[in-house]
């Protein structure tokens, strides 16, 4: 059988038509019909496409295509080649390039996600955790480098031993590998098996047999065979089908839906939790996985169909990472014992300076060890924060109004009573009060050791922070300076 007759025979298996082959090889009709009838052969690019576009090997579109099958067993081209070590080194890096790009995006990530954890995070179970996650995980990046570092100094090294010789077929290749002169191996390879090329400027480089092969441009016949073998083709495939109006209309719902996901999962946290959004109400992000996943689900329906849906899916994907990512916060970061309910400080504090402090709210307090607290001459005994809704805090929003002892200003001559870590903000109102002369704002009567507490309310996000602290202060002529 011809090649002109096998190709008729399978193109009338595959259910096409001349002009429907014609049109996928982007030939004439009448080009088709010269192959079938045996007046032209085809070139070696179109058997490249007419192999694919019939879903056959070389081997299945050329066989019986003469009655001499020794001419089969004729190389079209023979190579002969040697590498040094610079061929095995660029080889190893056109190679591994991709893997190195990921494994450095991934290495950023990971420290980002550390530093992020570590200055936010103090629990030792977690901490122990994560810690006991990294290192398993790092002994493999590890050994990974060694054995590759490993392997390419055993490729440099029998490099100078070892020469390929190459015989190139129509669809296959034929690899001889000598070492010290003596043909150790001999490899055949059929383009079908070819699973990887790579390539720059000057390399190719393939993975077949779970070997790794190198061929260097430069040696080659500016028309060889090889480059139309080992440069990545586009597959040809069937246009995807449109959607219905209807199935349209719900792929554009979906894919939408799963961008504004997210958007919707931070407006819904802040419509929950008011002011005091942090990352233990970050859980509601998971909410609204279900709307990606239904994108996702809808997305691979459609494209086992055979219908455009390639966004649903991407999109879907996306989001629906970021959601878990943004969710598990609630989980990595935040600390779910911080808060209590103990309000003795707060109560020892209003009736010891005559304000009454909205009722209720989220209350973090830490009470400091002395020693491990002073810092720049201030010791640090306590810290109380609260956070309320903003209906509990109306009333006294307009009492600070109409209290002189609350100031959005600290004045000049009050900084040296102020601890160094000192930052003023917008929207903020002070009291700075003198635990042990009982006043309000004011400087203190001579050089002492003072216990202080420093009351500042943030308007905008309804939130009381209570700082006591004791503090050595020195009068000069100049005014009030740190001790």
């Amino acid at each position: 059988m011809v090649i002109g007759e096998r190709l008729q025979t399978l193109r009338k298996q595959k259910g096409m038509s001349q002009m429907e082959l014609a049109s996928a090889v982007s030939v004439s009709r009448q080009t088709v019909s010269q192959w079938e009838t045996g007046q032209t052969i085809p070139s070696i690019d179109n058997l490249y496409i007419l192999k694919d576009v019939l879903g056959v090997s070389f081997d299945q579109l050329l066989s019986d295509t003469t009655d001499n099958d020794s001419k089969n067993d004729t190389p079209i081209e023979i190579y002969r080649f040697s590498y040094n070590a610079n061929d095995i080194k660029t080889a190893n890096k056109i190679v591994y390039e991709a893997h190195t790009k990921r494994f450095i995006w991934f290495t950023a990530i990971c420290a980002v996600f550390l530093f992020l954890y570590f200055t936010s995070q103090t629990n030792p179970v977690s901490t122990a955790l994560l810690i006991g996650l990294l290192i398993p995980v790092a002994t493999y990046i590890i050994k990974s480098i060694i054995a590759f570092r490993k392997t390419e100094k055993n490729s440099i090294a029998q490099a100078a031993q070892k020469s390929c010789l190459y015989e190139i077929f129509l669809g296959r290749i034929c690899v001889s590998v000598f070492r010290n002169e003596q043909l150790s191996e001999k490899i055949f390879v059929k383009e079908d098996d070819i699973r990887h090329t790579f390539q720059n400027n000057d390399y190719f480089v393939f993975i077949a047999a779970n070997r790794l092969f190198i061929i260097k441009k430069e040696w080659l016949k500016h028309d060889s065979m090889l480059f139309t073998m080992l440069t990545p083709k586009k597959a040809t495939v069937s246009q995807p089908k449109k959607l219905s109006s209807g199935a349209y209309a719900l792929s554009i719902a979906l894919f939408i839906g799963s961008i504004m996901s997210i958007f919707a999962a931070m407006v819904c946290t802040v419509a929950f939790y008011g002011n005091s959004v942090s990352h233990d109400s970050m859980w509601v992000f998971f909410l609204f996985t279900p709307i990606p996943i239904a994108s996702i689900i809808f997305g691979i329906i459609q494209k086992r169909k055979g219908y455009k849906a390639r966004k649903n899916i991407i999109a879907g994907i996306i989001m629906l990472v970021l959601l878990c990512i943004y969710g598990s916060f609630t989980f990595i970061f935040a600390d779910h014992n911080i808060y209590n309910e103990d309000y003795s400080a707060v109560t020892r504090w209003e009736s010891e300076i005559g304000i009454d402090f909205p009722d209720g709210g989220r209350i973090y307090t830490q009470d400091s060890n002395l020693e491990a607290n002073n810092k720049n001459g201030v010791v640090y005994h306590s810290f109380n924060y609260v956070y309320y809704d903003e209906n509990d805090v109306v009333g006294f929003a307009e009492d600070i109004t109409s209290d002189d002892r609350w100031v959005e200003i600290i004045p000049p001559e009050l900084t040296g009573c102020l601890p160094s870590s000192f930052m003023p903000f917008e929207n903020y109102c002070y009291l700075l009060y003198n635990c042990d002369e009982k006043t309000f704002n004011c400087v203190p009567g001579q050089s002492d050791t003072y216990r202080f507490a420093l009351f500042s309310y943030d308007k905008d996000d309804a939130a009381l922070f209570i700082t006591e602290y004791s503090l050595d202060v020195a009068l000069s002529n100049t005014g009030l300076q740190p001790a």
